[in-house]
């Protein structure tokens, strides 16, 4: 185990990265998050310790509908305040292209559900795969309610930033940024590849360091091998685990270096391809809300549909579909 000096709390924040769709279709992506969720209650379970952070509404809807034992023991979980809804929107939207109008129906549907199955009103808003961050952002976000903002990309290697930072709009308006290297540790990872990424995560950091658990591209939750490592290291290192709304708690007295306008893009080609995808996308909004002026003449059964077209238009701006990498 190296040496990391300065005593530090690491705060190790358990979570499985699962797109709903990219190579896969809608079944395939439900089942996995089935799957995944499976696998982290057993493990929780069996380690008391271990806390969990999850996004994306929809998911958390699909595990409602199709396994209702499920739902409840991480109901359980949440109310234990160990299984940690996070993000507040259906999906993990592309947030470079995507208008002011989706990024903020995506917080009131998302916000609203978790709100109302749990009493929980999320602050941490959840991006790391998104190909990157548009300047007005943080106002949207602030608009929204949220405090705090995890993302990933743009990478160290593309653009220099600090662990965690203040990034404030154009208004004044602000949000606590926690920006990881990576979102996944690879279940082919050595021991000494797995506490170099611990270390990297020491280091870099002003004060407390954040490091995500778990494993995807396509989901898989913890991967016990590695659980038996973090319990290994916390014998010489100050590591807790925590829920992303302790580690800001931890960092909130820092004084953050403040960043200002866009963050990337990164994958940039993606932004010009599938352009049939983006134009559908524009046009079904339009028309959306072009509907939702006539609401005093629709009746609730077209409003449900209305509410239905909206979720089915922001799921189609996960950061995947709406760039073109799907």
């Amino acid at each position: 185990m190296p040496e990391m000096g300065m005593a530090k709390t690491i705060h190790v924040v358990g979570q499985s990265h699962i797109d709903p769709v990219w190579l896969w279709r809608h079944r395939s992506g439900r089942a996995e998050w089935l799957n995944t969720c499976c696998s982290i209650v057993k493990t929780m379970d069996s380690c008391a310790d271990l806390k969990f952070c999850m996004s994306t509404v929809t998911a958390w809807q699909w595990i409602e509908r199709c396994d209702k034992a499920l739902f409840a023991k991480i109901r359980g979980f949440v109310e234990a305040g160990r299984w940690e809804p996070v993000g507040g929107w259906l999906v993990e939207s592309d947030s470079i292209i995507s208008t002011a109008e989706t990024l903020l129906r995506q917080a009131e549907l998302g916000k609203a559900y978790f709100k109302g199955k749990f009493g929980i009103d999320v602050k941490t808003a959840f991006n790391p795969d998104a190909f990157g961050h548009a300047a007005n952002l943080p106002k949207i976000l602030a608009k929204s309610g949220f405090e705090n903002y995890l993302m990933m990309r743009p990478l160290e290697a593309q653009q220099k930033l600090p662990g965690v930072f203040k990034w404030s709009a154009d208004d004044g308006s602000s949000v606590a940024v926690a920006r990881v290297e990576s979102y996944e540790q690879s279940p082919a990872f050595s021991k000494d590849e797995f506490f170099k990424a611990l270390e990297f995560s020491h280091e870099r950091s002003q004060g407390d360091a954040l490091f995500l658990f778990g494993i995807g591209d396509h989901g898989g939750g913890i991967y016990r091998k590695h659980l038996e490592w973090l319990l290994e290291a916390r014998k010489s290192l100050h590591l807790k685990f925590s829920t992303l709304a302790e580690y800001f708690a931890a960092v909130s007295s820092c004084d953050l270096p403040e960043i200002h306008g866009e963050l990337g893009p990164c994958n940039k080609g993606c932004y010009a391809s599938c352009h049939e995808v983006k134009a559908r996308a524009a046009r079904a909004e339009r028309l959306l809300l072009n509907a939702e002026k006539l609401d005093c003449i629709v009746k609730s059964s077209e409003t449900e549909l209305l509410a239905s077209g909206w979720e089915e238009l922001l799921f189609c701006h996960f950061h995947d579909i709406l760039p073109g990498t799907s």
